[in-house]
């Protein structure tokens, strides 16, 4: 706290430290499905240690990038921070339990990486979600009861077993020339169904019980 007083001239010396660049390095891995060794679309966030635990004000603190069709990613971070990964899959096709680098759960467990060189093999196994599993077919028609090709999306709304994670859950198939279509491993629940007609001369619409 500086103090100024009436009649009085004062002299301050500042001294600043110049700003210095964060030196970046390479992160490389891959996501697979821990099963099949097969390669999983997924998100891979990397979260700054110090800004999770609320040591550095004002952090951007997550840095985001996406694998390829093997499966393999890279990210350049600055070495600023410490890290712990994760990894999310981005599969409509297969549920996946997220994980955390090195194959744990939980944040709190997650192995912190500190760079001061490019790490390799920072790598995920996603295991397979179990649930119970089931569908229902369909097809869409225009008021006269023609088949219309369309595409035809089931957002999951309601999850039977609760879980949140799983709300957001979409699939979307095509339907054969006769409009008719069957979703096949869903998990239960409850779902909001949208029909985008193929013929732009008719408008999407959504299924409602109502129609039977």
């Amino acid at each position: 706290v500086i103090t100024v007083k009436c009649d009085t001239k004062e002299q301050y010396d500042f001294f600043v430290e110049r700003y210095k660049k964060p030196d970046f390095y390479k992160v490389t891995g891959k996501v697979l499905d821990e099963e099949t060794k097969e390669p999983v679309l997924a998100m891979v966030e990397f979260f700054a240690v110090e800004k999770l635990y609320n040591r550095i004000d004002n952090a951007e603190g997550r840095f985001i990038t996406r694998t390829d069709e093997k499966g393999n990613y890279s990210i350049s971070l600055p070495n600023t921070y410490t890290y712990i990964a994760h990894a999310v899959s981005m599969m409509n096709s297969i549920m996946y339990i997220p994980e955390y680098f090195d194959d744990v759960q939980s944040p709190m467990e997650a192995k912190i990486l500190e760079l001061n060189k490019d790490i390799e093999d920072v790598n995920f196994f996603l295991k397979r979600k179990a649930t119970q599993l089931g569908g229902f077919p369909g097809k869409v028609k225009d008021e006269e009861g023609n088949g219309l090709h369309s595409f035809v999306v089931a957002y999951l709304v309601e999850p039977q077993d609760g879980e949140h994670n799983l709300r957001g859950f979409k699939r979307t198939i095509e339907t054969n020339e006769e409009g008719e279509f069957r979703f096949d491993n869903l998990v239960y629940g409850k779902y909001i169904v949208l029909s985008v007609p193929t013929d732009r001369a008719y408008l999407p619409g959504y299924y409602n019980n109502n129609d039977i």
